[in-house]
């Protein structure tokens, strides 16, 4: 970490799994702090970050530094699709893969 540009640290740990947070002397002084977090405010409690002094955020917010859309993201179109076209759109997607997935979410 003494080396790094930029340190990612996972909001989540940190609060939960007590993940270590190094001072700032352990790291370069230019090194960019990154808050990396999925998770709603009343997932995890924010305010116990602000003694870190991050420099970014990273998550599904589009007004974070970095947004990763996490939960997926919209687009504008140019042109209004019927719902009978959406459909066809996601049958042509999903019809034509191979190979299948199960996803469990909390």
């Amino acid at each position: 970490m003494s080396q790094a540009d930029a340190i990612i640290f996972h909001a989540y740990d940190i609060q939960y799994y007590n993940a270590h947070v190094p001072s700032r002397s352990e790291t370069k002084s230019s090194a960019l702090w990154i808050l990396w977090s999925d998770e709603p405010p009343s997932m995890v409690d924010y305010s116990l970050f602000q003694s870190y002094q991050f420099n970014w955020t990273m998550s599904y917010k589009l007004n974070s530094e970095v947004s990763i859309g996490s939960y997926g993201l919209l687009s504008r179109r140019e042109v209004e699709w019927s719902m009978a076209e959406y459909n066809r759109w996601i049958n042509k997607q999903f019809n034509s893969r191979s190979k299948g997935i199960l996803w469990f979410v909390s």
